[in-house]
């Protein structure tokens, strides 16, 4: 299957409020990290964009991504291993 070129509208609501950018390494890793430590590790990429480096709390990153704390540390862990 080839690749397409997926163009968003320069109004797009959807864009309006920025986005993040994730690695392919991050993107492609299939089942060695969950799709949910993806979002975590998106979610800690937005903060990071904002001065080049982030330090939400876990509470954030848990009110951010729809989970609870002990999530986030999984999530966390898994993306550290």
């Amino acid at each position: 299957m080839g690749e397409r070129t997926v163009r968003f509208k320069k109004a797009s609501p959807l864009l309006a409020g920025g986005f993040a950018q994730l690695p392919r390494v991050v993107t492609r890793a299939g089942k060695r990290i969950s799709p949910m430590a993806k979002i975590t590790f998106a979610t800690l990429l937005d903060y990071a964009w904002q001065d080049g480096f982030c330090f939400p709390a876990q509470e954030r990153l848990a009110r951010d991504i729809g989970t609870n704390e002990k999530s986030v540390r999984k999530y966390l862990t898994e993306l550290q291993a």
